[in-house]
């Protein structure tokens, strides 16, 4: 289950850079793609950079950040920053009570202008560092009483917004009163604002995170729930980056709620059920929109898009040899980026995983050792039918 997060700080040119967005659009993700087994075909180029771990142990990165010079990756509530060449250099911060110090981090990311990095802790704190070494700049105190924030979006001037999936328990079946599952907040902490009405259980999944970095110092927010709206931070709020469902196959709205359930309790149900459910990783990079979603059995399924040629696309399904599936985790504008442990590359070659098999088979072409686990990016190459 080793996964890695990677962090980004952006030169001013790349924070500037505004990746496409098809606001409006609604794209039934299963009529446009074609299931495949094989996908080496569809790459147009692959870097594999290995990981030395040998100073610092790396058990199941939860979120990665890609900045020009560093990745950074959430693991175990702690954030680990390498170079790109893939050694070792810090921790963000430490395990603590004390300043600059925290218990766990629940979701990070970079500041609009790419100098801080900002720690989302489970009691809703955001600690602020230096992007550029490190230093310890000061904490920002949120006010969210009976929940716990799921994710973190940098906007304009230092200001930020929180994702609460869901609201406390004993409130999770009553719709009766709105609750916002995204909140704005300046600089202070204080709220300014709040979007994206609750109107079903979003699923808080620890394991993969609803936020993901897209295209340039931009983060995108995931459904989190059946299908619906991808969301970006744009400026001062979120707006909405592409609708996303699976047609006939989209888990019914309210599934959860089936026969009066705790919505916890149907879990088993909703993840053997044979629809797609909890779209996450969603991003656009390139031309191509990609995001994964849980299918049957929870089987993870990867969704790749070319927006300019029809919506023409792939999908697969990763299976993994021994530990988590294998989605991306973080995009920048050409490319997408993925995590994979030591131990799924052990038997790569014969993975069930199409894209473990690819990145396999590149590193033993190009005589890379698989005895760490690796970043690596990919270009795709999905064209329309007439080409």
């Amino acid at each position: 289950m080793n996964k890695k997060i990677i962090l980004f700080v952006y030169c001013t040119l790349l924070i500037a850079c505004s990746a496409p967005t098809h606001e409006g659009e609604s794209v039934d993700l299963l009529t446009v793609t074609d299931e495949v087994d094989e996908i080496s075909s569809y790459i147009d180029r692959l870097e594999v950079i290995p990981l030395q771990t040998d100073s610092v142990i790396i058990v199941s990165p939860v979120k990665t950040l890609i900045t020009e010079s560093s990745f950074l990756f959430l693991d175990g509530g702690l954030v680990n920053k390498f170079d790109r060449q893939g050694h070792f250099q810090t921790t963000i911060g430490r395990i603590g009570r004390g300043p600059g110090e925290y218990i766990h981090v629940v979701d990070f990311c970079l500041s609009d202008k790419g100098d801080e990095f900002l720690l989302l802790t489970h009691q809703n704190q955001v600690l602020r560092f230096s992007s550029s070494d490190g230093t310890y700049l000061g904490q920002i105190n949120t006010v969210l009483p009976g929940v716990t924030a799921n994710g973190i979006i940098p906007l304009k001037g230092g200001n930020y917004a929180l994702y609460v999936p869901n609201p406390p328990t004993e409130l999770l079946s009553d719709f009766s009163n709105p609750f916002y599952c995204v909140r704005y907040y300046n600089t202070s902490g204080k709220e300014s604002g709040a979007d994206l009405l609750r109107v079903d259980f979003r699923m808080p999944m620890s394991f993969q995170l609803p936020t993901m970095q897209t295209g340039g110092n931009r983060f995108t927010l995931a459904p989190s729930a059946s299908s619906g709206p991808v969301y970006v931070g744009e400026g001062g709020r979120l707006k909405q980056l592409i609708n996303i469902h699976f047609g006939s196959k989209s888990l019914p709205a309210r599934f959860a709620f089936r026969n009066g359930k705790d919505p916890w309790e149907a879990m088993d149900e909703i993840g053997m059920s044979d629809y797609y459910k909890y779209p996450a990783s969603a991003c656009l990079f390139d031309q191509y929109f990609y995001c994964s979603a849980f299918g049957k059995d929870f089987e993870v399924w990867n969704f790749i898009v070319n927006m300019d040629a029809e919506h023409k696309g792939i999908r697969w399904k990763s299976v993994p040899n021994s530990s988590k599936p294998l989605w991306a985790v973080a995009a920048d504008t050409q490319h997408l980026f993925y995590y994979c442990s030591e131990t799924e590359l052990e038997d790569g070659d014969s993975s069930e995983d199409p894209m473990i098999r690819t990145v396999s088979r590149y590193m033993d072409q190009n005589g890379i050792p698989k005895n760490n686990p690796i970043i690596f990016k990919v270009g795709f190459k999905i064209r329309s039918h007439e080409e």
